[in-house]
């Protein structure tokens, strides 16, 4: 499939298993039932505080900053 279709196709809401929408609300119902075994972030509040939720992605995935790296500035 070239890009322009795989694009368009996306934009229209559609992916090659299920209309894409159905797959990201099926991700998102998960984080709502279990929100310690999936992690779901946003665009915007991504971009709102990436370091915030950069330290939060870290411990979720049970790997946190040290205070060390924090206070470098490494995050």
């Amino acid at each position: 499939m070239k890009f322009d279709k795989a694009f368009e196709m996306f934009v229209d809401g559609f992916s090659s298993v299920e209309p894409i929408w159905n797959h990201y609300l099926g991700y998102w119902n998960k984080h709502v039932e279990e929100p310690a075994r999936v992690f779901f972030l946003k665009y915007d509040d991504m971009m709102a505080d990436p370091a915030g939720h950069v330290k939060k992605l870290a411990e979720f995935l049970w790997v946190p900053f040290t205070d060390d790296e924090v206070g470098a500035g490494i995050v």
